[in-house]
């Protein structure tokens, strides 16, 4: 995995996150010692917080407009996921991905941030 560095997150990003990870603690009582419960609650929370919007990326420096909201995805929460100390975090988020990214709980759907629909460009090879 390359070093991406991180950013300071916006407030807005940040407090999302944290209320994405306590939804989940609460609703599926995540068991944070398990790879896939992590892997799992670090894609909601990048896919639901809003860090993964166009703009942030822009900040970033890397962006794509063709399924840039789930390579994007995948490489925040591969990066919370090595972050922790986790063995091989882009496999831990490959194997439970295409579920993880669809629960959108407890929104209907994704956020529309910057008025661009993920859910509908979500896998991506």
């Amino acid at each position: 995995m390359a070093y991406e560095p991180r950013p300071t997150p916006s407030p807005r990003c940040s407090h999302h996150r944290r209320l994405v990870h306590a939804y989940d603690q609460c609703r599926a009582k995540v068991d944070w010692k398990s790879g896939a419960h992590h892997a799992c609650a670090e894609i909601r929370a990048s896919s639901l917080s809003g860090e993964c919007d166009l703009s942030q990326e822009i900040n970033r420096g890397v962006f794509g407009l063709m399924a840039h909201h789930g390579k994007c995805v995948r490489r925040r929460a591969a990066l919370s996921l090595a972050l922790a100390g986790r063995a091989e975090p882009e496999a831990t988020v490959d194997a439970v991905f295409d579920r993880c990214y669809a629960d959108t709980a407890p929104f209907e759907r994704h956020p529309d941030f910057a008025g661009l629909r993920p859910s509908e460009s979500y896998k991506v090879t």
